[in-house]
């Protein structure tokens, strides 16, 4: 399945409504790193919205700086600069209103329903499609700016021997090529209601939405937390009002605010 639709900025562009997100866009052939190269131009003073995308990255990276396959011409590697008005403290909650957003940005180029695992990765029938990397410049009492990035796999249907139990790309969740560049589109466009929600009503309708979607609540989980904690195992419960997740274990509720969680799914005979 090769992508018949390259990611071309016109395209982009052409296709916004937005009136912030993705008027700056840079896109790249190679870099790095987009949440680096974001990053770089958040020092040079870019406006919210400034959007980064590469082709391919030589050093892209999740949560705890693992690297993130990046093939090129398969796949979107995007970051994004914001610069909320929201309290330090409460910036945890923009990781949940991305993946919310980049969820309902592929439903609506794919017509997929994908599933929300807490905090930052969306999975399409077990298989993990895309995640989620914020990264957070500020002091005691102001956010200076936020990196969003999103790596999400398109159009790749070979994946390395370490990831190829678990990863999964839309095309083959849909059977068929996904055009890049409508996708990346639509996320923008995403983001920008979600994160423009959130600075005027508050964090509440980021959690409410993200319980909308299909998501880990009420799913057997194991959560490996920062060490030296031990593992939590149990039902996941819910979220609080400050989007830790709820973790109902034997010995009661524990209240989970990092870690990598490990998902029991129960799928149907054939899924991918």
């Amino acid at each position: 399945m090769d992508d018949i639709h390259p990611i071309v900025p016109a395209q982009i562009l052409s296709a916004l409504t937005t009136k912030w997100a993705g008027r700056e866009l840079v896109v790249m052939g190679r870099c790095g790193s987009t949440n680096d190269e974001a990053q770089n131009l958040a020092k040079q003073q870019a406006p919210a919205g400034t959007c980064v995308l590469a082709d391919t990255q030589d050093a892209g990276r999740g949560r705890r700086a693992r690297t993130w396959h990046s093939p090129p011409g398969k796949n979107i590697y995007m970051s994004m600069v914001l610069k909320p008005h929201i309290p330090p403290d409460d910036a945890g909650a923009l990781t949940l209103a991305a993946a919310v957003a980049v969820s309902d940005g592929i439903e609506s180029v794919t017509g997929l329903h994908p599933h929300l695992k807490w905090p930052n990765d969306i999975l399409i029938a077990g298989r993990k499609v895309c995640g989620i990397l914020t990264e957070m410049v500020a002091d005691q009492h102001s956010i200076q700016w936020v990196i969003l990035g999103i790596g999400c796999n398109v159009n790749q249907v070979e994946f390395p021997d370490d990831i190829r139990g678990i990863a999964t790309s839309l095309s083959i969740a849909s059977g068929t090529p996904v055009d890049r560049a409508a996708l990346v589109a639509s996320i923008i466009g995403q983001i920008e209601q979600w994160h423009d929600r959130y600075v005027a009503e508050g964090k509440g309708v980021i959690l409410e939405a993200w319980k909308r979607h299909p998501n880990v609540l009420g799913h057997r989980v194991t959560v490996h937390p920062p060490q030296p904690a031990p593992d939590i195992v149990g039902t996941a419960l819910d979220l609080d009002s400050d989007g830790a997740l709820l973790v109902t274990t034997d010995s009661g509720v524990e209240r989970v605010l990092a870690g990598d969680l490990v998902e029991e799914f129960s799928l149907p005979t054939g899924s991918p």
